[in-house]
């Protein structure tokens, strides 16, 4: 996989599920909608497992897009760097 894309493999997977769910909602019966609940849950217990496991905790940060995107174990936030007001920014 694409260096840029390896570090949003959660963002990716959660938007395909939604994608998925949507899709899957228009062909399914009124009395089986709860299960795609059941399944949406399920399946984003599992993106949220995945990031235990993918992300070390003591790993050094990933970057992407220029230094504009960072995994650093847990936490996926923006890194802006030309921050004009320093209070903001942190």
């Amino acid at each position: 996989m694409n260096s840029y894309f390896s570090s949003m493999i959660l963002e990716i997977a959660v938007l395909v599920l939604g994608l998925a769910l949507l899709l899957l909602d228009l062909w399914t019966p009124a009395d089986h909608k709860r299960f795609l609940g059941y399944g949406a849950g399920l399946a984003l217990t599992v993106v949220l497992g995945y990031s235990f496991f993918r992300f070390d905790l003591s790993a050094a940060p990933g970057y992407s897009f220029g230094r504009s995107f960072v995994v650093d174990g847990l936490a996926i936030s923006s890194n802006d760097s030309s921050c004009s007001r320093p209070s903001w920014c942190s």
